[in-house]
């Protein structure tokens, strides 16, 4: 995967863009607090540390950068990020000038979309109205007539490894039901429920409806599928909560199913098999196994 400058501007806190086009940083290679890395448009980076020199490809930059405990030191002061501000839950003209103003940006952005395609779901971006805001993944919740009901955030990894947050939402922001397809639901004979919002888009990403919750997986109540009378298919991840599914599996009466992926060290949820991590033929395989389903 080939690495922008932009890509290291977002996992490098504390990067600065200078007047000719390029980054000045802290350097990962060796201990630096004074900012001593030079990274180009071009593609290469350059170390003016009098006790480094290091040079390279920003792929190689990249990967030290997001590598657990190669932060440089300079970056010390954003181990403890905070999240962004966000508007309050019930706040809804706020929110919706936020979801469509980060939508605007990922469209204008294309290198913002890295950590999407690198989950395997960069084509729910328009269908989907994803957005980026200040570093995160913006996941509006819309319903049917598209209107904005709500807001998740999801970190990407260096986000989440300075925030320690997988997701952030409004305050005040009760569980509500994820469908990132109106249209898919409508027509389906079935639904999935899985439980995670990257999951839902994966799995939505196979033109095939599914719905999940905001609040996580024991938070999804049946009454959010009174009206959709159609079977139901679980799919828990691999370290999800078996009693929980067949609860809600029977309090689904005779919709609800249950069906369990073959998961293993790679592949832990139904986002995994998109990845990139997970290798090659995810896409097919996860299709294959929900072909029998539909």
């Amino acid at each position: 995967m080939s690495i922008t400058l932009d890509q290291i501007y977002e996992v490098s806190p504390g990067a600065r863009k200078m007047s000719r086009g390029y980054l000045l940083t802290f350097c990962p290679f060796h201990d630096d607090d004074s900012a001593s890395l030079l990274v180009f448009a071009d593609g290469w980076f350059l170390c003016k540390g009098a006790e480094c020199g290091r040079t390279g490809r920003l792929e190689t930059l990249y990967n030290a950068l997001m590598s657990p405990g190669t932060a440089p030191s300079g970056r010390t002061e954003h181990a403890k990020s905070s999240p962004p501000w966000l508007p309050k839950a019930g706040d809804t003209e706020a929110i919706e000038r936020l979801v469509w103003d980060a939508h605007d940006v990922l469209l204008r952005n294309e290198s913002f979309r890295w950590y999407l395609e690198m989950r395997g779901v960069g084509d729910r971006v328009e269908p989907c109205k994803l957005g980026w805001y200040e570093g995160w993944i913006t996941i509006p919740i819309l319903n049917e007539d598209q209107k904005v009901g709500g807001l998740c955030l999801r970190a990407t990894k260096l986000t989440q490894k300075l925030t320690g947050l997988r997701f952030y939402q409004p305050l005040g922001q009760r569980p509500m039901m994820y469908c990132p397809d109106w249209v898919l639901l409508r027509n389906g004979t079935m639904v999935f429920i899985v439980f995670g919002l990257v999951d839902a888009l994966a799995v939505s990403s196979l033109r095939l409806p599914v719905v999940t919750t905001t609040g996580g997986s024991m938070s999804f109540s049946p009454a959010w599928l009174e009206t959709v009378r159609k079977k139901v298919v679980i799919m828990p991840d691999a370290e999800g909560d078996d009693e929980y599914a067949r609860r809600l599996a029977a309090q689904l009466g005779w919709r609800g199913s249950i069906v369990r992926l073959p998961y293993n060290d790679k592949k832990k949820d139904p986002a995994d098999y998109l990845a990139q991590e997970a290798g090659g033929g995810g896409r097919e395989e996860l299709a294959r196994h929900l072909a029998q389903y539909v």
